[in-house]
């Protein structure tokens, strides 16, 4: 466990002060108690009061990324949906979670093809990281790129993704002095974190040296 991991109840708690925790909430480790063996946190519990209460490790549990949904995340419809205002969001559509609302259950979201809606939880599901493109991304062409200038960029070449363009193109900066070329997204794919090196890469030798 550390700062800033997500976690679960792993069965209802209760305080002194009457406030009380049922099993399953999630929260945010906040900080460790260095003073007690018992190895105790100060957890921002994601409840409607946002209480901050310390719970003990043996009392909650680390979640996977799959598990909870925060602001930010890329989600995709489970399903074809119509909103309340008649628009329509097909199954695997693409969005952004841009506000949770826990009381009623409809979260704030940012559909690719449709903006901001409200949409019921039971209805997204968060994405995988290879589900989705984003600013900063490492990308590999998919087939030999050209463009007027001239310039070209050989298939499996890398670059890395600077922004997203109005026309729904990307702005990419390929690597080996081809600087940044407005590309198409089907002339590139996300690489997999093993497909690359970044600085500060923790490596191991293949073989004596």
């Amino acid at each position: 466990l550390q700062v800033g991991d997500v976690i679960r109840a792993k069965k209802d708690l209760k305080w002194d002060c009457g406030i009380r925790i049922n099993e399953g909430t999630l929260g945010e480790l906040k900080e460790r108690d260095e003073s007690n063996k018992d190895d105790l946190w100060l957890i921002h519990w994601w409840d409607d009061n946002g209480a901050k209460k310390y719970a003990y490790s043996h009392h909650i549990k680390k979640c996977k990324p799959s598990e909870f949904f925060m602001v930010g995340d890329w989600v995709k419809a489970k399903h074809d949906l119509t909103s309340t205002q008649g628009v329509r969001i097909s199954k695997g559509t693409l969005g952004k979670l841009k506000e949770l609302r826990s009381s009623d259950g409809h979260w704030l979201v940012k559909w690719n093809s449709a903006g901001n809606i409200h949409t019921d939880q039971s209805n997204i599901k968060k994405c995988a990281q290879s589900e989705f493109i984003s600013v900063g991304d490492i990308v590999k062409a998919t087939y030999q790129l050209k463009w007027q200038s001239g310039v070209t960029v050989e298939k499996g070449s890398l670059g890395k993704l600077k922004q997203m363009m109005e026309d729904d193109t990307w702005l990419v900066e390929w690597y080996g002095n081809v600087g940044e070329k407005q590309t198409t997204e089907d002339g590139f794919s996300k690489c997999e974190p093993s497909e690359y090196f970044v600085k500060d890469d923790v490596m191991a030798l293949v073989h004596d040296l």
